[in-house]
C-alpha cells in the first residue's frame, strides 16, 4: 500500500490538529505506518495520508520541561479525523494499538506542567515558612518529589546533614538530621529508565 507521508515543517500545523481533534499515535516507525491504516481499516474507510513530525516540535510548541518532554527523535504520526470515513467506528479499537487524540495529549501535559508550576511554588512558600530556602529538584519518583532544602544557603542543616523538603500526596514535610540519608539512599539506588 503506498501512503502519502507528509512531514509537518511548520509548528503552528499543530494548532490545527489539536482543534481538529486528530488521531495521533506515538514513536511509529514510518514503514510501519500502512500497519496503522490496515488495522483501522477494518472498521471503516481511511485515506492513504499521514501526517509526521518529531517530539522536539511538540516540546517547542507547548513548553515541556522535564519528565513531561518527548524525547527529540521520538515521531509522532497524525491521521486526521476528515481522513477517516466513520470516525465513532474507531473510538474505542484506536486505543489497542496506542491512538489518541491529539487534544487530549496536549491538555494532559499542559495539566501535568501547571501541576508541576503549582508544586514548586507551594514549596518555595514552605520553605520560606521554615526558614529554609528552597534548592534544585533531588530527586522524583512516582508519588514523590524531593527539593533540597538550603539552611543559610549551606545545604545542610546545624548539624552538617543535607536537607530536603518532600512532597507527597498534597503535602510537605522537611527531612533533616539522619533521615536525609535515606533520601539520597533512594537516589543513589533509583532505577534509571
Amino acid at each position: 500500500m503506498d501512503v502519502e507521508i507528509i512531514h509537518v515543517k511548520s509548528i503552528d500545523k499543530l494548532d490545527d490538529f489539536y482543534k481538529d481533534w486528530d488521531l495521533v499515535f506515538e514513536g511509529v516507525i514510518l514503514k510501519e505506518a500502512p500497519l496503522y491504516l490496515d488495522f483501522l481499516k477494518q472498521y471503516t474507510k481511511v485515506k492513504n495520508k499521514i501526517y509526521t513530525f518529531k517530539g522536539k516540535m511538540l516540546n517547542d510548541k507547548y513548553h515541556l520541561t522535564g519528565d513531561n518532554r518527548y524525547p527529540d527523535d521520538l515521531t509522532f504520526m497524525i491521521v486526521k479525523l476528515e481522513d477517516i470515513e466513520d470516525v465513532g467506528k474507531i473510538a474505542l479499537s484506536r486505543f489497542e494499538i496506542g491512538g489518541r487524540w491529539f487534544t487530549d495529549i496536549v491538555d494532559n501535559n499542559a495539566r501535568r506542567e501547571e501541576e508541576k508550576i503549582r508544586i514548586k511554588e507551594n514549596a518555595e512558600i514552605f520553605a520560606k515558612n521554615n526558614n529554609v530556602y528552597l534548592g534544585d529538584l533531588y530527586l522524583e519518583n512516582d508519588d514523590e518529589k524531593y527539593y533540597v532544602a538550603l539552611y543559610k544557603k549551606t545545604g545542610v542543616d546545624d548539624s552538617g546533614l543535607p536537607m530536603f523538603i518532600k512532597y507527597k500526596d498534597g503535602e510537605f514535610s522537611l527531612i533533616t538530621g539522619h533521615d536525609s540519608f535515606k533520601v539520597m539512599n533512594l537516589k543513589k539506588h533509583k532505577k534509571c529508565g
